[in-house]
């Protein structure tokens, strides 16, 4: 059995013990800081955040997984739909210069690009990983989870931030609906303020 389905295994015991609970299932107790460590836990070494900004969540990844080769993808521009960057008064290019001194020593390709238009270059099944934190309105949150799953190897973990409501905010919609399409049923949200949700990839 995988680091994955061990993990998922005592989440599900814990969390679901009965199997009577539909997802997503919250895990009050835990937050980003769990789920990370719970990627250190399964042993991953590749992965990809999309939405990388001044690189602070990369950071904490590189940190509790030495060795990880992480693709820091983000276009580090504004663009259309993009309120907080349009609104945001400084040079959204500060930010990569910023992420680059705070992940200097850690094995990371800086992407500087939209990840819906860099996905093609990924090849399926090659990463542990994806953390999604870009584009949060509905359109941008499912094209990155219909690009970017196949990307996962079976026994990863599909992953993102910011599942909350909020403000032009679509990632609860986005991320529910792409579940149900595709028959995922067990999957889980974080406890804190700012949940991430995340499922494994079988």
């Amino acid at each position: 059995m995988s680091n994955s389905a061990v993990l998922f295994r005592a989440i599900e015991g814990r969390y679901n013990r009965r199997h009577d609970k539909a997802s997503p299932i919250r895990l009050t107790r835990w937050n980003r800081g769990h789920l990370i460590n719970a990627f250190a836990q399964c042993g991953f070494t590749e992965g990809a955040e999309l939405g990388v900004r001044e690189g602070i969540g990369a950071l904490a990844l590189c940190k509790a997984m030495p060795g990880l080769h992480l693709l820091c993808v983000d276009p580090w521009a504004p663009w259309h739909g993009h309120l907080d960057m349009q609104r945001h008064e400084d040079d959204p290019s500060k930010f990569l210069a910023e992420a680059r001194e705070r992940l200097a020593g850690y094995d990371c390709e800086f992407i500087q690009a939209r990840s819906c238009d860099w996905a093609a270059s990924v090849p399926n099944h090659s990463l542990d990983f994806v953390y999604i934190d870009g584009d949060h309105t509905f359109d941008g949150t499912m094209l990155d989870l219909i690009l970017w799953a196949p990307k996962v190897k079976p026994g990863g973990i599909l992953s993102g931030h910011e599942f909350k409501y909020y403000h032009f905010n679509g990632v609860i919609p986005a991320v529910t609906a792409y579940a149900y399409q595709h028959q995922i049923y067990e999957w889980y949200v974080t406890g804190d303020k700012d949940a991430s949700w995340f499922w494994r990839v079988r």
